[in-house]
């Protein structure tokens, strides 16, 4: 009778509750699928004060939990268990030899930049600042008797722009960042026609700074707007991508573990005018970002079904 009372109140089939907890997965309770089951169990404890302590409980230990699971949806989709350094590791022992050959051979492949880009490097503008700073960094290595071309000053060029798209990230100046991401772009693509070794190597390893500061940009993702996002994307190299990725894990992990997931916070991450867009960027598949959209919409209901029964105090009904 209860049941049916709050299928009814609720405008729900008894098929349609039962794929309701079935989405709901394993940690899912009848409670979830609607504020009329909730009140139903709030009835039923009110008048059965020996089932407060039991639902209290597993109220609290399934709100505790809550954060664990989003933590490993996200990380099942952006990297598990890695930190930035371990990860370069790994990367640089597996590709090490490959790596080095592709360098070499594209630090002997001659490149002359097209009239167009050429003037932009040696006019007055981001990039050409960035080339004069290149060209200081590399003053020891012409000194020390090494022959320095164009590919190894567009290499050094683009580790600057880095650190500068990087910087114009954390202070907030975003037409900075765009500037930077639309410059390093075009000389880029270039330098990736004029030799596919560097493309391929600067793919599968960009350089530890390189990946350290892709991974810095991760952390500052939702400091960044959805175009920027997917501009410094659009940059990257496949290993470039992989430690943004975890850069942006940590700084997805940080924003759940320092919100309480009410269905308000949901919403905030996941509006339209929030960081749904951005956050779509991150996963491979719409199927992953549906999967993990779906778990933070779910730990929102936990919530809200432990707020109806016994307020924001299921903790104290232990």
């Amino acid at each position: 009778r209860i049941i049916m009372e709050a299928l009814q109140r609720s405008g729900m089939s008894a098929q349609e509750a039962q794929d309701g907890i079935k989405k709901l997965g394993s940690e899912g309770m009848m409670a979830d699928l609607s504020p009329a089951f909730s009140r139903q169990l709030k009835a039923i404890v009110n008048e059965n004060p020996q089932l407060e302590g039991v639902v209290g409980k597993a109220l609290s230990e399934r709100s505790r939990e809550g954060y664990s699971r989003l933590q490993n949806e996200v990380s099942a989709s952006l990297g598990r268990g890695e930190t930035v350094d371990d990860a370069i590791t790994s990367l640089e022992t597996a590709m090490n030899p490959r790596i080095n050959e592709l360098y070499r051979t594209s630090r002997e492949t001659p490149f002359a930049p097209s009239e167009r880009l050429r003037k932009i490097m040696e006019g007055d503008n981001p990039l050409a600042e960035a080339v004069t700073e290149a060209n200081k960094n590399l003053a020891t290595r012409r000194v020390m008797g090494e022959t320095v071309g164009n590919m190894a000053l567009v290499d050094e060029t683009k580790k600057v722009l880095d650190g500068r798209i990087g910087e114009a990230v954390r202070s907030g100046n975003k037409s900075k960042v765009r500037d930077l991401t639309m410059l390093k772009k075009f000389m880029l693509d270039e330098a990736d026609a004029a030799s596919p070794e560097w493309a391929a190597a600067r793919s599968l390893f960009a350089g530890k700074q390189a990946l350290k500061d892709a991974a810095d940009l991760g952390n500052d993702f939702f400091k960044m707007s959805a175009d920027d996002v997917k501009g410094l994307s659009n940059n990257f190299g496949e290993s470039e991508k992989h430690f943004y990725k975890l850069g942006a894990q940590q700084a997805i992990l940080n924003k759940l573990d320092s919100v309480n997931i009410t269905s308000d916070a949901a919403k905030a991450i996941l509006s339209k005018n929030g960081d749904m867009k951005k956050l779509s960027t991150l996963f491979s598949s719409n199927d992953e970002f549906n999967s993990f959209v779906s778990a933070l919409n779910r730990e929102a209901k936990f919530k809200a079904t432990a707020n109806a029964v016994f307020g924001n105090s299921t903790t104290a009904k232990q």
